[in-house]
């Protein structure tokens, strides 16, 4: 598929019911792919947007990849320009530890979903510390 296209085109137009409707298409193995092909001009849009969605999708785990793959595809410049990247990274951040204690209050004792967020945050919080 042309997903990085549709990825890149989204974001230029700046939909984000269009941007939802492409990385709902992209295979979770093709995700790492297609973010290899997204430019740091749109960085900062993917963030947020990415944000917005574990904020609120029931789709937690597939964003959470996207941030994730995003993270170890992209870290270098993220590192390189953290002034740059500081409020969409922490947009990101702040989203994951609303939806971990979320998550924990309405667990209860299964905690499986909690650890994965919980180790998200942690690594988000080391890589800004970085």
């Amino acid at each position: 598929g042309r997903w990085g296209e549709g990825l890149i085109m989204s974001l230029l137009l700046n939909e984000s019911d269009l941007i939802e409707s492409v990385v709902e298409n992209v295979p979770v193995d093709m995700i790492e792919l297609v973010l290899r092909g997204v430019g740091r001009e749109h960085f900062e849009r993917l963030l947020f947007f990415i944000a917005e969605k574990i904020k609120a999708s029931p789709h937690l785990e597939f964003y959470m990849e996207w941030f994730l793959t995003f993270s170890k595809v992209h870290g270098a410049e993220l590192e390189k320009n953290k002034d740059v990247y500081m409020r969409p990274m922490r947009a990101v951040g702040k989203v994951i530890g609303i939806r971990a204690k979320d998550l924990k209050e309405s667990t209860g004792s299964n905690g499986f979903g909690v650890d994965f967020l919980l180790v998200s945050l942690e690594a988000l919080n080391k890589q800004q510390v970085l």
